[in-house]
């Protein structure tokens, strides 16, 4: 509404209607005075990848997504999604949800030993636990290399392992501090892997923390359903990870001094030079974004953008293939990796489209992914050659 609209006011309503014991229904208005819709503009709003035309891309920006991310999101929640609009005058956009209705006192968050005593800031607490070991299942090797990073530069003993069979068998024979656990990985998943943890006595008590592109409330529930303690979006946000790191791992008796400050990633990022070698002016890529997730680190940040152009030259293709012979689970699995991976890298764009294709493919919707996954080849396929060119230049010069 404040994008599309120049003057005028932004009204925001909300109302409850058919409540029961259980739960209610809430419907959410936004009305605005700005630019508005037509007809035939407001029959396809809803729609993947679609705006109201050519000329409000070019001026506003956008990629199509949201109002179809809504739609599905608001028919998640029993409800519906709709707009109201006159062209010119503004619009009214609604939609829907059914809610639960909280019990005063039934909820209750388990906090680890420490969490809420004085003087428990991050830092200090992160301070407290350097030597500690983790260990870091995933089976993707950009989102191995940028966590292991994160977690090295913490001060702390890193394992990796690329799938759960190897990570149940690692956590029987080490004593880990906590555990990062994909959620999608071949041979065994982290649903499986946490389950079978949690059957030992010995490790009841281990902290294992989901690690996934996936930030719905049904994927955060299911993780805690099977015995996780907490959840860690992709990609990743180091600030979020120290958080995590500081909340869960438990300090050594002995800790050691703490290291200096390292400068933060905001600031190394705001005194880069426009010819600091990274790929600025990439249609598709936010470098800041990028390199942000990196904290900083410019070397890193090369390094991660040569593995992305290695690991998604062909993923077009094999999704477009496991569709073929009917492996959606597969099929999904590419998608979500993709997602994921071009997001540390800040490949905003290829991560929105990844994002669509893999809801549809997770919602069993494989005959109608074909669309979306030619929405997704053509930006892949551009990005690839400009990073490619890009990087075969800096290795010449370098």
């Amino acid at each position: 509404a404040v994008k599309f609209t120049d003057k005028g006011e932004i009204v925001i309503s909300v109302r409850a209607s058919e409540r029961t014991e259980k739960d209610v229904l809430l419907h959410f208005r936004v009305q605005d005075t700005g630019i508005g819709l037509t007809s035939e503009q407001m029959s396809r709003l809803f729609q993947s990848f679609s705006q109201a035309d050519t000329s409000t891309t070019r001026k506003f920006g956008g990629t199509g997504l949201g109002l179809a991310i809504c739609k599905r999101l608001a028919e998640l929640m029993g409800g519906e999604v709709g707009v109201q609009s006159e062209h010119g005058k503004g619009s009214t956009f609604w939609f829907s949800a059914r809610l639960g209705l909280g019990v005063p006192g039934a909820c209750r968050i388990e906090q680890p030993p420490g969490a809420d005593e004085p003087g428990s800031g991050v830092d200090e607490r992160l301070a407290a636990i350097r030597g500690a070991r983790i260990l870091l299942v995933e089976d993707n090797d950009i989102n191995q290399q940028v966590a292991r990073e994160l977690l090295e530069d913490a001060g702390l003993v890193v394992d990796v392992t690329d799938n759960g069979q190897v990570a149940l068998e690692l956590v029987q024979k080490v004593s880990y501090d906590l555990v990062f656990m994909d959620m999608q990985m071949p041979v065994m998943d982290g649903v499986t892997a946490t389950r079978e943890m949690r059957k030992q006595e010995r490790l009841e008590h281990l902290p294992i923390v989901a690690m996934t592109a996936n930030a719905m409330e049904q994927d955060r529930r299911r993780c805690m359903d099977v015995g996780m303690n907490d959840f860690l979006i992709k990609p990743i946000n180091p600030q979020d990870m120290r958080a995590i790191l500081a909340r869960w791992v438990r300090p050594r008796r002995t800790a050691p001094a703490r290291p200096a400050q390292a400068q933060p990633a905001a600031a190394i990022q705001g005194s880069m030079p426009t010819n600091d070698g990274l790929p600025h002016g990439i249609a598709g890529l936010d470098t800041t974004l990028g390199l942000s997730r990196m904290m900083g680190k410019k070397p890193l940040y090369l390094a991660m953008l040569r593995r992305y152009v290695a690991g998604q030259q062909d993923v077009v293709r094999d999704i477009r293939e496991a569709l073929a012979t009917g492996d959606i689970a597969t099929a999904e699995r590419l998608a979500h990796t993709t997602k994921a991976v071009s997001g540390n890298v800040g490949a905003t764009l290829i991560q929105e489209r990844a994002t669509a294709l893999e809801s549809t493919l997770r919602h069993g919707q494989g005959a109608q992914a074909e669309p979306q996954l030619a929405e997704l080849e053509v930006p892949m396929r551009e990005l690839l050659a400009a990073l490619g060119a890009h990087l075969a230049m800096q290795t010449t010069r370098t």
